[in-house]
């Protein structure tokens, strides 16, 4: 049997890369850690929890809600989608209402670059 992680992930989240975090986040369920994450963890964190025999370890019950708790936040965040902040018209409160595309008018001509001064 493994041997139970002696840190909390909470505690470390923050030293963790994001890809660790991320890996974490993509095997939820996970009870135990396979020794490459393991040995990752601890290289990173600068702690050397007890491992098993394989170099696995056991999360914890609070380490597993954790994990839980931060899948659950970063899929909220990937629904909500990109955030963009964009000037409109106080008016009309949108871009599309105030006509704007991006685009050029249909039919118009790209602008000729201006020569330098000088």
């Amino acid at each position: 049997m493994a041997a139970l992680i002696t840190m909390h992930i909470r505690e470390f989240w923050s030293q963790l890369s994001p890809d660790t975090q991320q890996w974490l986040i993509d095997n939820p369920g996970s009870r135990i850690v396979p020794r490459t994450m393991t040995a990752i963890f601890n290289e990173e964190t600068g702690e050397h929890g007890a491992v098993d025999i394989h170099g696995g370890t056991l999360l914890t019950e609070d380490d597993q809600h954790f994990i839980q708790e931060q899948a659950r936040e970063s899929a909220e965040r990937a629904a909500e989608g990109p955030r963009f902040f964009d000037s409109v018209n106080p008016r009309t409160r949108s871009r599309a209402a105030a006509g704007w595309s991006g685009l050029p008018p249909a039919g118009s001509q790209p602008e000729e670059p201006r020569a330098a001064k000088g």
